[in-house]
């Protein structure tokens, strides 16, 4: 996928306002993009401003969101390589401190 067509993507994503069609957009965008033999499950722990909507919206189905006083942690994101990393980046962008990522 070029870096043209993929900016020109985003662009359209960003532009459907029903929050259901777009999260199944991006679903069938990870279902395309991952390898099956290249998943993993990961769990990242962090802090920051991180809740529902946010893995509704950025994270692969099944994601769950536990929130304690100050950690979040973010468990069951299956991704690839790729994937944990534009996950990751995207939260550094948001200002959140990640504390752990395992898989």
């Amino acid at each position: 996928m070029s870096v043209e067509f993929r900016r020109s993507f985003v662009k359209d994503l960003e532009k459907i306002t029903d929050q259901r069609l777009k999260q199944q957009v991006r679903e069938v965008i990870l279902v395309v993009r991952i390898n099956p033999q290249d998943q993993r499950i990961y769990c990242l722990t962090l802090q920051g401003g991180v809740d529902e909507e946010f893995v509704a919206a950025y994270c692969p189905a099944g994601t769950t969101l536990t929130c304690t006083e100050d950690v979040i942690r973010l468990a069951n994101i299956r991704a690839d390589q790729t994937s944990i990393v534009g996950l990751v980046r995207h939260l550094h962008n948001l200002g959140c401190v990640i504390l752990a990522l395992e898989s």
